[in-house]
């Protein structure tokens, strides 16, 4: 089941037309960042995560990025400074190669 929530998001990213493994990967990066974002907001009062959809929005649209890891790592690049704790649940769903990205930033 799909969520709306979820389904913005994977709109936001373009996931419609990737590859079937990018798209599962789309959905598990949705859900994560609706999970590590959910309970925050930003300095202006908006939920939190308008901002990383606004970064992956520029990634698509301005800088023409397609690459599909390129994308979920634009929507998750806070994830690890706002919620910590869901390290765990990104390497599990995501692999450790892309969390070791994400602590790079």
């Amino acid at each position: 089941m799909t969520f709306p929530e979820t389904t913005a998001i994977l709109n936001a990213l373009g996931a419609s037309a990737w590859p079937e493994a990018d798209r599962v990967r789309a959905g598990k990066a949705a859900a994560l960042a609706i999970t590590a974002y959910a309970s925050y907001t930003r300095d202006q009062g908006t939920p939190y995560i308008d901002h990383p959809l606004a970064v992956v929005a520029v990634l698509r649209a301005e800088l023409k990025v397609t690459a599909p890891n390129t994308l979920l790592l634009g929507l998750l690049h806070d994830a690890l400074e706002i919620s910590p704790s869901v390290a765990p649940l990104l390497t599990a769903c995501l692999g450790e190669d892309f969390v070791g990205v994400l602590q790079a930033k």
